[in-house]
């Protein structure tokens, strides 16, 4: 959970955002989960009496590590975002990712439909001259769905999703309003 601003009063100071380690249920942990019943299941069926306790038990404890692991990797590598007078930044583990005013032409709040509803994301374009490919290709996520990102669908580039962070869109607008100035649009 993002620690809130201590007032609701408009603010010109930079905008930095941290996630507090948080342990919540998430759909990748019910997967995992139903992974490591389904290997107790297939180790029963597919050997013999004798041999399957031993199987279940391996099977279940290596799941079971696998699964902590990957929760132990999950809070530590937690996304850090600011907005300030040198432009926009993310960070989530290795990717660390920073935009300079001079090199956005328009930034926008946009909501996007996502697998389990709606998130609210931060996008932005580039000055045309110099596109996505030349200027921000160091700068994208290998994935299509881990920002930042390029949606080939509308060109804009999909920096972060607000919502992971439990912060009001309002804070966000409030900050790219003091320091994006002309290049804010109206959300799309």
């Amino acid at each position: 959970m993002a620690e809130p601003r201590p007032n609701s009063e408009p603010s010109s100071a930079p905008l930095h955002v941290r996630v507090r380690r948080t342990a919540r249920l998430r759909p990748w942990a019910l997967i995992l989960l139903l992974l490591n019943l389904a290997s107790l299941v297939v180790s029963g069926v597919l050997s013999n009496v004798a041999t399957s306790v031993n199987w279940i038990w391996w099977l279940w404890l290596l799941g079971l590590a696998a699964s902590g692991a990957f929760l132990a990797w999950r809070m530590v590598r937690l996304p850090r975002f600011y907005i300030g007078p040198e432009g926009i930044k993310y960070g989530h583990g290795r990717l660390q990712v920073a935009y300079n005013w001079s090199e956005i032409a328009s930034v926008t709040i946009a909501t996007r439909a996502r697998f389990f509803g709606q998130r609210t994301t931060i996008c932005l374009r580039p000055f045309d001259g110099l596109g996505p490919e030349v200027l921000f290709a160091q700068r994208l996520s290998r994935f299509s769905i881990t920002p930042p990102f390029l949606d080939g669908a509308t060109g804009w580039i999909v920096v972060c999703e607000i919502d992971q962070f439990s912060l009001p869109a309002t804070h966000v607008r409030e900050a790219l309003a003091t320091f994006a100035g002309q290049r804010m649009r109206p959300g799309a």
